[in-house]
């Protein structure tokens, strides 16, 4: 007997746009400033130490980067680069930005992934929640990273998906080659060449833990999420990325909620849209019987 599903939108409309940058302050965060004296605290080792700030009419500010190294955009012009948010699946995903499906496993991000394929490739004409799909379709791009493929291969033939709509990038010096995986750091300009060449309606990455060697827990996964991010902007189309949450403590129930997206915080503040996938009630406390029918969710 099928277990229902809950897809919960977990991140809310406007929480991060696309190409937004994330920054550490190279300055001690917890460094504290008297405007009145110029005078700061710093701790080094066991002592604390008065450092002398300068004033703003004794640093020497070199205009030549207003000429040549920064300039500006306006208003307009990042309108015209982003434009409105356009939704490819209303509340769920925006053309342009970056979307992360997390679950655990075993709860059917693959299988989810594989119908957004069948409806970007026009395979399906409506959303899991019944909605109509209006935009463009095309190729999508799957970039497996953990050896799927030949399973992907068998539930998009059974949603009714084309051959030849659903790509797989490969070594082009070895074209026999079909376990080729991508370096999502090396290989990004790469991808996006060939979704441009190949006019693609989506990529679909299953799954961002495959795709490269940095630490999760690491600040560092910005140089994974933010070309990504930059990506799905130039080519105004989904970009989609399977993730993992993390593994609970027994006590929790299985409610997917940002905290539980496993690694950096990092990870889901480049995402547009976060889409949360687990079963109600499948907890070690929790005596609520699961319906029988899948259940769509939006965060409120």
């Amino acid at each position: 007997m099928k277990k229902s599903t809950i897809i919960k939108r977990l991140a809310p409309t406007g929480q991060v746009r696309a190409g937004q940058r994330v920054e550490m302050d190279p300055i001690h965060p917890h460094s504290k400033t008297n405007s009145d004296k110029g005078k700061a605290k710093r701790r080094t080792g066991k002592k604390s130490t008065n450092v002398e700030l300068p004033t703003v009419d004794e640093l020497e500010i070199d205009h030549s980067l207003n000429e040549e190294g920064i300039g500006f955009a306006t208003m307009k012009d990042i309108s015209d680069y982003y434009g409105a948010v356009k939704w490819s699946w209303t509340n769920y995903i925006p053309a342009g930005h970056l979307t992360m499906i997390a679950g655990i496993q075993g709860q059917g991000k693959s299988y989810l992934a594989a119908y957004l394929m069948a409806v970007l490739s026009g395979a399906k004409q409506v959303w899991p929640d019944g909605t109509t799909y209006t935009g463009n379709t095309g190729k999508v791009m799957l970039i497996d990273t953990e050896q799927m493929r030949g399973e992907y291969v068998t539930r998009l033939r059974l949603m009714g998906v084309k051959n030849k709509d659903v790509i797989f990038p490969i070594d082009e010096s070895d074209r026999e080659d079909m376990t080729y995986t991508v370096d999502l750091i090396s290989e990004l300009f790469n991808i996006k060449n060939l979704a441009t060449r190949t006019k693609c309606a989506g990529i679909i990455i299953d799954s961002l833990t495959g795709g490269h060697s940095i630490n999760e827990n690491s600040s560092e996964m910005k140089m994974i999420l933010q070309p990504l991010s930059d990506m799905a902007a130039s080519l105004q189309i989904p970009v989609i990325v399977i993730h993992d949450l993390r593994k609970r403590d027994f006590r929790e129930t299985t409610k997917a909620t940002l905290e539980k997206v496993r690694g950096s915080v990092v990870i889901t503040k480049f995402c547009r849209s976060v889409m949360g996938l687990y079963r109600p009630g499948e907890n070690l406390n929790s005596r609520v019987r699961t319906s029988h029918r899948t259940v769509l969710r939006r965060s409120a």
